[in-house]
């Protein structure tokens, strides 16, 4: 068994969290990273008010964890690619379930982030 010996986490998600995703991802567009899905190069840009936060918060002495539902290898490769490494604790698939005796997520422990952002030359 593993044991986080962690209180203060902090979770977050890839993508259109982490990077967004524009309606063609095929497009390079001034500010976007090239990054490799599956045979694909795609572009995609970074959310820079989640970046600086997530680095806010593993500043402030959280445990950060990134996750995606596309898997640890794509999770790994944005960490990367965005220069997260030394903020970023640990990188992990997106939870399929949990089971907890809470009914919503608004019930849970911690509150729910997200930026509203869209770069510059996201709707080109």
């Amino acid at each position: 068994m593993k044991v986080l010996r962690e209180d203060d986490i902090t979770q977050c998600d890839v993508d259109n969290t982490l990077v967004i995703w524009p309606k063609d991802p095929h497009i390079k567009r001034p500010g976007t990273i090239a990054f490799n899905y599956g045979d694909e190069i795609i572009y995609l840009f970074p959310h820079t008010p989640h970046i600086r936060f997530l680095k806010h918060c593993f500043n402030r002495g959280n445990f950060t964890s990134v996750w995606s539902q596309n898997g640890w290898a794509w999770a790994e490769q944005v960490v990367r690619k965005l220069n997260l490494v030394k903020f970023v604790d640990e990188v992990r698939g997106k939870p399929t379930r949990h089971i907890d005796d809470k009914n919503t997520i608004e019930d849970l422990a911690g509150n729910r982030i997200f930026m509203t952002y869209i770069p510059e030359g996201m709707n080109e």
